[in-house]
């Protein structure tokens, strides 16, 4: 499913334009906790994420899941349970990290 995913967007090449902050509406506060839940979420271990997606995106049984990925259903578990233990951390952190962010944003135009 990850290599399908993957293979879709190999070839993508998305625009990076630069937006000075002073000219760029403020963002609400639902949309940066969204963008943060995004971020923490694409910087989990693949074996993470994977489950996690599965199981909130997707809505697979940790039985279905452990079929799929073909691995013991205990492992589904034990992986969920990290996943979301590490979400839960970087979350934590997170808004120490954004008060150090540059004065410019990158954004993708597409």
């Amino acid at each position: 499913m990850r290599r399908e995913y993957a293979r879709q967007f190999e070839r993508y090449q998305p625009i990076m334009v630069e937006l000075d902050p002073e000219r760029t509406p403020a963002l609400e506060q639902h949309d940066m906790e969204t963008w943060m839940l995004q971020r923490s979420i694409q910087n989990l271990p693949a074996k993470y994420r994977d489950v996690l997606l599965l199981q909130i995106i997707g809505g697979y049984t940790g039985e279905e899941i452990s079929e799929t990925l073909e691995i013991p259903r205990a492992t589904v578990n034990t992986r969920l349970f990290r996943a979301r233990a590490k979400l839960r951390r970087c979350l934590e952190q997170r808004p120490a990290k954004l008060a150090a962010r540059p004065t410019r944003l990158r954004v993708v135009n597409s």
